[in-house]
C-alpha cells in the first residue's frame, strides 16, 4: 500500500562536523588551483582552511598566493 511518510527533520552536514568531508572539499579545489600552477597541501588546508565557507577559503587562498607573488585572477 501507499504509505505517507512525514518528515520531521532533515539533518545536514556542510562543515564536516558530523561526517569527515574536509578531504573532499580540499580535493574539489585542486583542479582549479592547478590551472594557476599552485597546490594545496593537506596540512595547510587542515590548519588554515577546513571548516570555513567556500568564499572564505577562496579569499584565504588568493591572499596566501598573492603574498607569495602568484597572481590568481578569478575574473
Amino acid at each position: 500500500m501507499n504509505e505517507i511518510i512525514r518528515i520531521k527533520a532533515i539533518l545536514t552536514d556542510l562543515d564536516g562536523i558530523i561526517f569527515r568531508t574536509e578531504h573532499l572539499q580540499r580535493e574539489s579545489w585542486l583542479p582549479s588551483l592547478e590551472q594557476f600552477g599552485v597546490g594545496l597541501s593537506e596540512e595547510y588546508y587542515r590548519n588554515e582552511l577546513a571548516g570555513n565557507s567556500g568564499i572564505i577559503i577562496a579569499d584565504k587562498i588568493i591572499n596566501k598566493y598573492k603574498e607569495e607573488g602568484v597572481k590568481i585572477d578569478i575574473d
